[in-house]
């Protein structure tokens, strides 16, 4: 592991980039698998793999089809009167231009009765090559050929890129990696986005079978005991973080789940 990301095999690795904006809490796609099973089911599927958005070949950027079994659609909220929505001025990554985000609160979602949860039916993986994540002064996570950067999970229909990173990639802007998009493509991008798709939801902080308590995480049954209560979670134990922030089925793994 280095830069923040994971490697889990010579092939393919996560980003940082990846593993930060997939995290349940992103607002975007994610999933309830370890990073290490997301990889390990990407390189079972890899022969299915086709072309990228804006891309003709396999050699730079990659969606890799696989079982949506675990993998959700980004949190949304239908577009309801009076609902208030927020704005962030966010940044992806250091080196890229500042955007706007908006969003409303998950409380606020469910006071509208506008929360919208929907499991996958479709997801795609998307891979950079260890060339297309150099390009426009990019970085690399890890050592592998190639890293996964998002998770792609949709209800079936086939969802148009986000507009901003379709223009990032068409001008080739820092962080952005060249693509050709058609006006079309670009409309009907817009338009989906801003009418179709709602509100990106800001999920909040859960805790399920272990709560946190401070920066550690402790189990209601067994209260801590075992070294993995102990552990420094900041360093970044790829399964021990999905345990913690994600994974709503596994038991604590000190006691499994189990009171006396």
């Amino acid at each position: 592991m280095s830069n923040g990301g994971a490697k889990m095999s010579d092939l393919l690795g996560w980003s940082a980039f990846g593993l930060k904006n997939n995290a349940r809490e992103s607002g975007n796609s994610y999933c309830t698998k370890t990073p290490e099973d997301v990889v390990a089911l990407v390189l079972k599927n890899w022969s299915k793999a086709v072309p990228g958005q804006g891309e003709t070949g396999l050699d730079r950027k990659i969606l890799v089809p696989v079982d949506p079994e675990q993998f959700f659609c980004p949190p949304r909220a239908n577009l309801v009167k009076g609902m208030e929505v927020k704005a962030e001025v966010k940044f992806r990554q250091d080196g890229e231009d500042p955007y706007l985000e908006t969003f409303v609160e998950e409380a606020e979602a469910t006071r509208h009765n506008a929360l919208v949860r929907v499991p996958a039916k479709r997801v795609d993986v998307v891979c950079y090559s260890a060339e297309a994540l150099l390009e426009n002064g990019g970085t690399r996570s890890t050592d592998c050929d190639w890293e996964i950067v998002c998770l792609l999970a949709s209800s079936g229909e086939k969802e148009p890129m986000l507009p901003l990173a379709m223009a990032r990639n068409y001008l080739e802007m820092p962080g952005g990696t060249k693509g050709e998009y058609s006006a079309q493509e670009f409309a009907e991008a817009i338009y989906f986005h801003s009418s179709k798709k709602g509100v990106r939801v800001r999920l909040e902080p859960q805790q399920f079978i272990c709560k946190t308590v401070g920066k550690k995480p402790v189990c209601p049954t067994c209260e801590g005991e075992g070294t993995i209560h102990d552990a420094d979670f900041s360093q970044g134990d790829s399964d021990q973080q999905m345990f913690l922030k994600q994974d709503t089925t596994r038991p604590c793994p000190t006691c499994h789940g189990k009171s006396d």
